[in-house]
């Protein structure tokens, strides 16, 4: 329960792996991430990003689907302590919504959100496409490099980084370890939040670097991902990335979510700002 308002666990998410991303009301429009890692250090994006849509599907009705999320970040949050997401209603329609989101910690502004909603409706589809190998052929990997957020107990991942065409091209599978409810607030949100795991680095090992290396300086700037169909987080989903440019300092990453049976799931566009340290290029 939190102290400063009513406590909204059941009417988000909770319990399992949907307690990564819960949050408290602290009145109509203002919400507060419930976890925190007691040992501090940067907040990882991808839980302020399923934060983010948890505060703002609250203020809606549970019928819409979330169409897109735009969130720009302006400062690192120190993920040992909360932060606040209050929430602006943009629009209300009788098939899409709108939401703005400020994210802010110590009354200091970290990140800038846009979220819109909308009602699925039949139509034309196109955009299916072959995946590659199955992961249950493949081995556990896990995360391409050790995360506090992203664990094996919650997710099991398994990767490959591709170079057969010359231009580097991350395969990464996931899924949930445990079944998650029918609740499509959930595997949206469980989607964002696995969409921002080390999900730069095509960028960087388009240049000889990996995202643990220690010369290599990194910032996320904008996570924009547009849903095209409703994710379903227990079942395997691959996120193919690759890095189409990078120019002034400033590059972009693009992955196509895809399932099993080849149709797309999401797009997500990331861009991030790098630099090398020690005298290096």
């Amino acid at each position: 329960m939190n102290p400063q308002g009513e406590s909204i666990s059941e009417e988000v998410v909770d319990g399992g792996v949907a307690e990564l991303f819960a949050v408290d009301r602290i009145d109509q429009t203002r919400w507060h991430s419930r976890r925190c890692d007691p040992r501090g250090g940067r907040m990882y994006g991808g839980t302020l990003l399923a934060q983010l849509l948890t505060a703002a599907r609250a203020t809606i009705t549970s019928t819409l689907h979330t169409s897109s999320i735009d969130v720009r970040f302006v400062r690192p949050a120190d993920g040992g302590r909360p932060v606040e997401y209050r929430v602006e209603t943009v629009q209300d329609g009788a098939s899409s919504a709108l939401r703005r989101v400020i994210v802010a910690q110590d009354d200091l502004t970290v990140a800038v959100g846009a979220v819109s909603f909308h009602a699925p409706r039949d139509g034309w589809a196109h955009g299916t496409w072959p995946t590659p190998a199955h992961p249950d052929s493949m081995p556990q990997t896990g995360t391409p490099h050790p995360s506090r957020a992203v664990t094996a107990a919650d997710f099991d991942i398994r990767f490959v980084d591709d170079r057969t065409d010359g231009k580097l091209i991350r395969q990464l599978w996931f899924r949930t370890v445990s079944r998650q409810p029918a609740d499509i607030a959930v595997h949206e949100a469980a989607l964002l939040f696995v969409t921002d795991i080390y999900f730069f680095e095509p960028l960087c090992l388009e240049h000889g670097y990996s995202g643990s290396d220690r010369a290599l300086r990194y910032a996320t700037t904008q996570h924009s991902v547009w849903l095209h169909r409703t994710p379903k987080v227990d079942d395997w989903l691959l996120i193919e990335s690759l890095s189409p440019v990078q120019a002034g300092g400033r590059g972009l990453v693009r992955g196509e979510v895809r399932a099993t049976d080849q149709r797309p799931v999401a797009t997500v566009i990331q861009e991030a700002v790098t630099w090398v340290v020690n005298g290096a290029e």
